[in-house]
């Protein structure tokens, strides 16, 4: 067997008032699954509260307690709107130096692994088996992939130049979502 991962770091993959979606609740359970077979030591839920008076992360990491893993090896953050805010704001839960993987549906994976490394946490991709759904939902999600690359990447940049100006406080982290 190999060394295990320090961290699995779930996704969210949306969120619905009072239950999480289909997406999340495969993405959880592949978080589980590593963690059960040993690849992982601990995972990290992350996803915000799209409806408000919700709390995605938290409802994985209760999934996640439920389905056997220990309370102590699971964190969660729940206020990121999108994946590069996943990433930015895990950062607390994610020490330097940490070995990771990142755990999400197939067609989000490399999004997913480019927005840690930009938050300067990379991890390796480890996703679902598929994407839940229809045929016409995952044709519509994979375009939704495409357009968010096409928004991720100039907004990522400006984030970065604005940070590295010192102008971080000035760039709100709303601009992200």
């Amino acid at each position: 067997m190999t060394t295990p991962r320090d961290v699995a770091i779930v996704l969210g993959g949306g969120s619905a008032p009072d239950r999480l979606t289909p997406d999340t609740t495969m993405r959880v359970a592949a978080g589980v699954e590593l963690y059960r077979n040993g690849r992982v030591n601990r995972l990290h839920m992350t996803c915000g509260n799209t409806h408000p008076g919700t709390r995605p992360g938290r409802l994985m990491a209760e999934a996640a307690i439920r389905a056997g893993v220990p309370p102590t090896a699971v964190t969660w953050e729940g206020q990121s709107l999108s994946t590069l805010q996943n990433a930015l704001f895990s950062r607390p839960d994610l020490p330097r130096g940490e070995t990771r993987f990142v755990v999400t549906e197939p067609f989000h994976g490399l999004r997913g692994a480019a927005s840690l490394a930009w938050a300067g946490r990379p991890a390796a991709v480890c996703t679902t088996s598929e994407t839940s759904g229809t045929p016409t939902r995952k044709a519509k999600v994979l375009l939704r992939e495409v357009a968010a690359w096409a928004v991720n990447i100039p907004r990522a940049i400006a984030f970065s130049i604005a940070s590295a100006l010192g102008l971080g406080g000035v760039f709100p982290d709303i601009l992200l979502a």
